[in-house]
């Protein structure tokens, strides 16, 4: 099972924690079985709760160091070491032996810019949990909720953080996002208004700073895609963006990024040029002959935009990482819970994506577009329950070619879609676009 560790500091950034065992001085740690940065885990609540259970501390999580070291915030009164353990300055580190040779380096870079200020997410900065805390307790104390227990902090991406309270109506979830990304918030409040039992029941919002505040909607995600249940959710899925294809401007308002067909090629273009000029964050692997063949497929690339927007599917709102995770099945139904990477595009980029995380049998081509493998039912199920709706739209011929080409250009779309997340990060995604290239050129 994979040890992760915690670099604890105090409140003044001037020590950190460190506990003594037989062969030297550690960061404090814990065991988990999964992943470090698990999107769709509880990874960080299980840390923290570990090292309350271990040491009596309380913390959140500020960001990750490296992949088995992240940074932690300590709440709540400045607390005196526990039994074995020590606050150890930046000095102090010259003379104590660690069990874990490799962290001198990581405690020294960190110790060299604790004061730096360049972290990059509001939830990386020392104070924003308490400055969220703070705000979420008013707004429950003025809507008449009791508290039972303190924040915790669920989760930590690089879009967002998630925090969870318990109260005398349930459980609450608070969930803030970058300001540089589309407001969820004002999203699922003008979804609410069409399709209210569908969408998360938010108890109140600060719009400015990208926070909302949500019921409990309850049931489980799960990834039995023969259940019907997931034909169910995938034609109502369908029949909302059919829904919102008449007023797309609408949705272009709120800040959902323009990202329809007669776009996509000039933005594909700029990735390609960036290839050209070797930006690494695009060309990161690629060989000078993937380059070359990049450039030879644009044209063609570019030819299937044209048909595809000749079908005349309307644009509509996108989810462009809408998948089985984003949906919670319940006894009376499900919600879409999650909104956050929402576009304005070509409906059929949401159901491209979607059919990425359904497993395909051994000798089966995960990126066939037609889905004509005789053992590839299981998607051709789910991507016609999909396209039924669709047809008040557009006769059923015309749907399967759209959805053919969407699969055809759907790697050049997700180029696109993670070029444009380079300009929100300093440092992440930087493997992502040369990741989804070197599917294109395979």
């Amino acid at each position: 099972m994979p040890t992760y560790f915690c670099l604890v500091p105090r409140r003044d950034r001037k020590q950190v924690l460190l506990l003594e065992e037989a062969d030297g001085w550690t960061l404090p740690y814990t065991e988990h079985d999964g992943f470090f940065d698990d999107a769709h885990g509880w990874f960080h609540l299980h840390v923290q709760r570990e090292l309350r259970r271990q040491l009596g501390l309380y913390v959140t999580t500020l960001r990750h160091l490296t992949p088995t070291v992240c940074e932690m915030e300590l709440q709540g009164p400045v607390q005196s070491a526990p039994a074995g353990a020590t606050w150890a300055s930046r000095s102090d580190l010259e003379t104590l032996t660690l069990a874990v040779p490799e962290h001198r380096q990581a405690l020294s870079a960190w110790f060299a810019g604790a004061d730096v200020g360049l972290l990059s997410s509001p939830w990386e900065q020392p104070g924003w949990f308490e400055e969220a805390v703070k705000w979420l307790q008013e707004e429950l104390t003025r809507r008449g909720y009791t508290t039972l227990g303190n924040v915790e902090q669920v989760k930590v991406f690089v879009f967002g953080a998630v925090l969870r309270i318990q109260t005398n109506q349930g459980y609450l979830y608070f969930k803030a996002l970058l300001p540089t990304v589309q407001n969820e918030a004002a999203l699922i409040l003008e979804l609410a208004k069409g399709w209210p039992e569908h969408v998360p029941q938010i108890v109140a919002y600060d719009l400015e700073r990208r926070w909302l505040l949500m019921r409990d909607f309850g049931g489980e995600t799960f990834v039995d895609f023969s259940s019907v249940h997931y034909e169910t959710v995938l034609r109502t899925y369908a029949r909302i963006q059919i829904g919102y294809a008449a007023d797309a401007e609408r949705w272009l308002r709120l800040g959902c990024p323009d990202q329809r067909l007669e776009k996509l090629p000039s933005l594909l273009t700029g990735v390609v040029a960036a290839a050209r000029v070797g930006d690494a964050r695009v060309t990161a692997g690629l060989t000078d002959a993937q380059l070359e063949k990049l450039s030879q497929l644009l044209p063609g690339l570019l030819e299937k935009y044209r048909q595809l927007e000749g079908l005349a599917i309307p644009a509509t709102i996108v989810q462009q990482d809408f998948q089985w995770s984003n949906v919670a099945i319940k006894a009376d139904g499900f919600v879409f819970f999650d909104w956050q990477d929402t576009v304005v595009s070509h409906p059929f980029f949401s159901m491209t994506r979607f059919l990425d995380y359904v497993p395909v049998p051994d000798g089966v081509d995960p990126s066939s577009p037609a889905l004509g493998h005789p053992d590839d039912a299981r998607r051709r199920r789910l991507r016609d329950a999909y396209l039924e709706p669709w047809q008040t739209v557009a006769p059923l011929n015309v749907l399967q070619a759209a959805f053919s080409l969407a699969r055809e250009l759907h790697l050049s779309y997700l180029a696109v879609r993670w070029f444009q997340n380079l300009a929100l990060f300093a440092s992440e995604g930087d493997e992502a676009v040369p990741w989804v290239l070197g599917q294109l050129l395979r």
